[in-house]
């Protein structure tokens, strides 16, 4: 009977735009999804789609259920885990597309750089924490870049360039957040930017995309973009109608997944592509607020904010991607797109964020 009160009044405590948010993206992608595969009668999919959601419902209020504070327990066995399970995948993973980025866990194909998403910002609120005013001396900078750098590097050679560029962004966001100076983070991000500048060039791929080359790679790529623009202006304001949209009949490739927001933007128009701007400025806004009223402390602070800035970036890449704006990678837009590890770590990360809302009032209330 206690319990069931405590879970009533957490329920009514958490920041109720921010879940309201995540709650209508979900049911935008779940409409999406189905709209995406109904064509092809796909039951096996729609099933999968499914359960994932259903684990990854689990997954958000298990983040909601769990004091913050308890996860420190696991973040630094859990990033170790993450670091082997990320030289596995170079050693010994499966290889799709010329790309060795996911490892064979029993059945399932698991791609270790979502997994290393979470891993990062629990480990460096947790760092950040025990260190704070630490973090001024340059050694200890270097030290926690490092950590950043490396797991970057790991997800880079498989290749997974995009990857790579979040964990970093985020990494030296949260570090920045935590009141790293100004030029030290100067000094090694214009390294960092040396560094994947040579990768790009390393990576033919990844240059033919930055260079827009119609060649190999390239064409095919140019090919998705230019689909998923003439989707996003065949819809107009209105849209074709749920369903009407026609780039999913084999036009526009992985449309489930990295050019969901085209297929939105079809079918429901510029109103629901505006919709589903608005709704990630609503989840950026507020968590940066959840992060900005746990200033007292760095950990929750800095865990609010690495939560915040990994949706924030992945949705401004997905749609910057689809309009053209960014070169062709596979980025998935967060509570949206199909992916089953995706769709369970954001999800999670999203319970944490609720969670930290809610500790704002219990901390208050002491």
């Amino acid at each position: 009977m206690i319990s069931e009160e405590v879970s009533r009044k957490e329920l009514k405590e958490i920041d109720i735009a921010l879940f309201s948010a995540i709650a209508m993206l979900v049911s935008f992608g779940m409409a999406a999804l189905y709209s995406s595969t109904f064509y092809t009668k796909n039951v096996s999919f729609s099933t999968q789609a499914i359960l994932t959601l259903t684990i990854g419902i689990i997954a958000l209020f298990v983040g909601m259920a769990v004091r913050t504070d308890y996860w420190r327990v696991i973040t630094k066995p859990l990033f170790v885990i993450t670091i082997v399970l990320l030289i596995l995948v170079l050693i010994k993973g499966v290889t799709i597309n010329n790309a060795k980025r996911w490892l064979k866990i029993w059945h399932f194909k698991v791609q270790i750089s979502e997994l290393a998403k979470v891993a990062l910002i629990l480990l460096l609120a947790d760092i950040l924490d025990d260190w704070d005013t630490e973090l001024l001396r340059f050694r200890k900078f270097l030290i926690i870049t490092s950590i950043v750098g490396f797991t970057a590097l790991l997800i880079a050679l498989e290749p997974s360039i995009s990857a790579a560029f979040i964990i970093f962004a985020v990494g030296f966001s949260m570090i920045f957040y935590a009141g790293a100076r100004i030029r030290h983070v100067l000094v090694v991000l214009l390294t960092g930017a040396a560094l994947f500048s040579l990768l790009i060039l390393a990576y033919p791929h990844a240059r033919n995309r930055i260079m827009k080359k119609s060649r190999k790679h390239g064409a095919s790529e140019l090919y998705q973009v230019k689909q998923a623009k003439l989707a996003i202006a065949n819809g107009h304001i209105i849209g074709r109608g749920p369903g009407r949209g026609l780039a999913k009949y084999r036009y526009l490739p992985e449309i489930s997944n990295d050019f969901i927001f085209a297929l939105i933007a079809e079918e429901f128009g510029f109103l629901g592509s505006f919709g589903i701007i608005l709704l990630f400025v609503v989840i950026t806004v507020q968590g940066l607020r959840i992060a900005r009223r746990h200033i007292l402390s760095t950990y929750k602070t800095t865990l609010a904010a690495g939560i915040t800035f990994l949706l924030a970036l992945q949705a401004a890449l997905h749609i910057g991607i689809n309009t053209g704006v960014i070169p062709p990678t596979g980025v998935v837009l967060p509570f949206v797109s199909y992916g089953k590890l995706a769709i369970l770590v954001n999800m999670f990360l999203a319970g944490v964020l609720l969670r930290l809302s809610y500790e704002i009032q219990a901390e208050w209330e002491l």
